[in-house]
């Protein structure tokens, strides 16, 4: 019968260019394609990673793993883990918010940024890195939007990221642009299905945490995903600071020569600018205090 599904080899292909090599070496190569960097070996410096975000007054650094920032280090204090906002796309590193909570702490950070990332392979990321790179104290994590979904696809061997969209009432793909049919090519993506690999996701995350004894919290930047983590008090999540508050502890930063091109929004003007960054690092302060 054409078009039947040959069961082994699907599993083979998953198997093959999603997971032997490892989920972080798998994640930082799917990042930049079809460029190569030449990160492997001494890591690489410049403007022009993702060249649709190229602006002069920013420059990326790639780690010696293809992730954004400083090398990693055994058994650091904290992972910071998120999505491109906490890679710190369209800001410089330093105004990140894992560099600022970097800075404010002393403490020693692991700063895992994947761009467009999903929280199901976020957390799936964080387990195969502390396999490597040992357990931290702390582990903040600043989730992506939880309708954004881990899609395998045999025609692109790196990875397909959907997020839903309610405008178009359709899932978007962040690699290639398209919009999908929910059914297209089998793939069949449903919102239930996606929503419910993230909350169960987020339940082994904090289950693992406190199993290993490590001090950890989450938020996110999706208005709409806070009010449900809120609404059913969702382990471990950190609630919003007053505003009053916030706005007081902000009061301090202003915008310099050097930051204020990216200070409310970063340069892509997609992403959050230095004052968001701010903001996520007084929130994840509020467990390390």
């Amino acid at each position: 019968m054409s078009g039947k599904i040959d069961k082994n080899q699907l599993l083979s292909d998953i198997y093959e260019k999603n997971f032997s090599p490892g989920v972080l070496k798998f994640s930082a190569q799917a990042e930049f394609p079809p460029k190569r960097y030449p990160y492997e070996e001494s890591g690489y410096s410049g403007p022009d990673i993702l060249a649709n975000l190229y602006h002069p007054d920013v420059l990326y650094r790639l780690n010696t793993d293809g992730f954004f920032g400083d090398d990693f280090i055994k058994n650091s204090d904290i992972i910071a883990l998120g999505c491109s906002i906490t890679a710190g796309v369209g800001v410089q590193t330093k105004y990140s918010w894992p560099q600022i909570v970097k800075e404010r702490t002393g403490m020693s950070v692991n700063h895992i940024g994947l761009l467009g990332g999903s929280i199901q392979q976020l957390v799936t990321l964080v387990v195969d890195f502390m396999a490597i790179y040992g357990k931290p104290k702390h582990l903040l994590f600043l989730a992506p939007d939880m309708t954004r979904q881990w899609v395998f696809d045999s025609v692109y061997p790196f990875r397909h990221r959907y997020e839903f969209d309610e405008s178009i009432d359709d899932f978007f793909c962040f690699d290639k642009k398209p919009t999908i049919k929910k059914s297209l090519n089998g793939l069949n993506i449903d919102m239930k299905l996606v929503a419910q690999n993230s909350f169960n996701s987020l339940s082994i995350l904090s289950n693992l945490c406190q199993l290993l004894d490590i001090n950890y919290g989450f938020c996110t930047w999706s208005h709409s995903d806070s009010k449900i983590y809120e609404n059913f008090n969702v382990k471990n999540y950190i609630p919003n600071i007053p505003q009053d508050v916030l706005n007081k502890k902000l009061s301090s930063y202003k915008p310099n020569d050097e930051n204020s091109a990216y200070w409310d929004i970063g340069t892509d003007k997609m992403h959050q600018g230095v004052r968001g960054h701010l903001f996520h690092a007084e929130r994840f302060m509020t467990i390390l205090d």
